[in-house]
C-alpha cells in the first residue's frame, strides 16, 4: 500500500501513514511543505516498533533508533543537518552495549569502545576527525586476553604488529607498511613453535615461503613473486621425505615435476609448459 495523507499546494503536508495488508500501521510521519519533518516511525506487521527517525526540513536531524525482532534496541545514533553527529551506540542481541563512540560532522571522533556480550571491553580506539590516532593499538579477545597489538600511523597499521592465540602464545609477527604486509612474517602453532615463515612485498607474497610441521620438519618449501608461486616448489610427506618437487612460472606449473613415494622412489614424472601438461 502507498503512503496516505494530504497535499497543500501540491506538496505533501501534515501526517502521512502507510498500512500493512492486515491494516496494522506500518509507517507514520510528518511532512512540512513536501519535506519530511519531525519524528517518523516504522512498525512490524504485528505492531512492534522497529525504527524511529528524526528529520528537519528533509534532512536527517536528531536521534535515530533501530530495534531487533524482540523489541530491544539494536542501534542508536544522532544526526545534525544530515550528518552523523553525537553519540553512536550499537547493542548485542542480549541488549548489552556492543559499540559506543562519537561522531562530529559525519566523522568518528574521540574514544570508541567495543564490548563483548558479557560487557567486557575488547577493543579501544581514539579517532581524530575520522582517522585513528597515531600510536599503539591493542585488540582483545572476548576472554579479555590480548588478540593483537601494533602501531597506527595516519589511521592505518604501520610497523611491527604481533597477534596472539587465545592462550596468550604468539600467533604471528611481522611488519606493515601503510596497512600492507612487508618483509618476513612468521606464524606459530598454539604451543609457540614455528608454523609458517614467508616473505611479503607491499601486501603481496614475494620471496621465500616455508610451512613447517609440528615436529619441526618441512611441509612445504617454495617461493612467490608478485603474489604468485614462482620458482622451485617442494612438498613433503608428513614427518618424512619429499612427496613432489617442481617449478612454477608466474603461478603456473612449468618444467619437470617429479613425484615420490614414501620410500623415496620416483613414482611419476610430468612435464609442464606455462600451466599446460605436455
Amino acid at each position: 500500500m502507498k503512503l496516505i495523507g494530504k497535499h497543500i499546494h501540491g506538496k505533501k503536508h501534515g501526517i502521512w501513514k502507510k498500512y500493512w495488508p492486515n491494516r496494522q500501521l506500518w509507517i507514520k510521519g510528518n511532512y512540512l511543505k513536501g519535506l519530511k519533518d519531525g519524528i517518523w516511525m516504522e512498525f512490524s506487521s504485528g505492531g512492534d516498533i522497529y525504527q524511529t527517525r528524526s528529520y528537519k526540513l528533509g534532512k536527517k536531524d536528531g536521534e535515530w533508533k533501530d530495534y531487533n525482532s524482540k523489541g530491544n534496541l539494536s542501534l542508536k545514533r544522532m544526526y545534525k543537518n544530515g550528518f552523523l553527529n553525537g553519540v553512536f551506540e550499537t547493542y548485542h542481541p542480549n541488549n548489552s552495549l556492543c559499540v559506543r563512540g562519537n561522531y562530529i560532522a559525519g566523522k568518528e571522533h574521540g574514544i570508541w569502545k567495543y564490548y563483548d556480550q558479557n560487557k567486557k571491553l575488547i577493543q579501544k580506539k581514539k579517532y581524530v576527525k575520522g582517522t585513528v590516532e597515531d600510536g599503539l593499538l591493542k585488540l582483545f579477545y572476548q576472554n579479555n586476553y590480548i588478540r593483537g597489538e601494533g602501531l597506527i600511523k595516519h589511521g592505518v597499521k604501520h610497523g611491527v604488529w604481533k597477534y596472539f592465540h587465545k592462550n596468550g602464545e604468539l600467533l604471528s609477527v611481522g611488519e606493515y607498511i601503510k596497512e600492507r604486509k612487508h618483509g618476513i612474517w612468521k606464524n606459530f602453532f598454539y604451543d609457540g613453535t614455528l608454523m609458517v615463515n614467508e616473505s611479503f612485498k607491499y601486501g603481496l607474497e614475494d620471496g621465500i615461503f616455508e610451512e613447517i610441521q609440528i615436529d619441526g620438519s618441512f611441509k612445504i618449501k617454495g617461493h612467490y613473486k608478485n603474489g604468485k608461486k614462482h620458482g622451485p616448489w617442494v612438498e613433503f610427506w608428513p614427518f618424512s621425505s619429499e612427496m613432489y618437487r617442481g617449478n612454477f612460472l608466474n603461478g603456473k606449473k612449468h618444467g619437470v615435476w617429479k613425484f615420490f613415494g614414501k620410500d623415496k622412489t620416483i613414482i611419476k614424472i610430468e612435464k609442464w609448459k606455462k600451466g599446460y601438461k605436455i
